[in-house]
């Protein structure tokens, strides 16, 4: 882990931690991660007419995080 840059180890936290707040809110705020297709991702984010908007901002942090590792790594 010595070999990481610090651009790198904060997109590591970052995904982490948004990753905790997405399986938080999936699971113990209501919003079932049950769905019985793939790409039937509303039962994730709408629960009982509410949507799950802090799901939605965990997703796209992690998706920046992994994007992000990529980038900034050395050459």
């Amino acid at each position: 882990m010595s070999d990481l840059n610090n651009i790198q180890k904060i997109c590591i936290m970052t995904g982490v931690g948004s990753l905790a707040v997405f399986l938080t809110t999936v699971f113990f705020l209501g919003f079932d991660g049950f769905w019985t297709d793939i790409f039937q991702m509303k039962h994730v984010f709408q629960s009982r007419g509410s949507i799950n908007y802090l799901g939605i901002i965990a997703i796209f942090n992690m998706v920046a995080s992994v994007s992000g590792f990529f980038l900034f790594k050395d050459k």
